[in-house]
């Protein structure tokens, strides 16, 4: 999968990129799917979601959009935290993060620094190096 594009403009509370298109102000995600799939905004049923494959409010990434359901939205979004795809990392950040790993002494003081770094809970970090998030990677 390519890397995510982040909408710059402005954000909404709960992270999603806001941009006035056709006369209204619109879920920058949903905008770029509809020129992507050369939809008319307009057609797109408010009922359908534009679901991010990458758990990313902010990309705006046309590879990373698709439409769908809330429910599908919803099952897949669990799927992808089951496996520890949450997709706040990328595949090379994260092995990055297991070219870190200290052993089993020093882990936490690591894991409390690395987390900071990338912006992701001490558990992720550690779930990296054991093997339990990511492993297909």
């Amino acid at each position: 999968m390519n890397a995510c594009v982040e909408y710059t403009g402005h954000i909404s509370k709960a992270g999603y990129g806001l941009r006035y298109y056709a006369g209204k102000t619109r879920l920058a995600h949903r905008v770029a799917y509809c020129l992507s799939e050369r939809i008319d905004i307009g057609a797109l049923p408010s009922s359908t979601v534009i679901k991010h494959s990458c758990d990313n409010p902010r990309c705006v990434n046309p590879e990373h959009l698709s439409a769908g359901t809330q429910s599908d939205n919803c099952k897949e979004r669990s799927v992808r935290a089951a496996r520890g795809e949450k997709r706040k990392l990328l595949p090379e950040q994260v092995l990055s993060i297991r070219a870190r790993d200290p052993g089993k002494k020093g882990r936490t003081s690591a894991a409390k620094q690395i987390s900071a770094e990338y912006n992701v809970n001490e558990s992720t970090i550690r779930n990296i190096w054991y093997g339990k998030y990511w492993e297909h990677v």
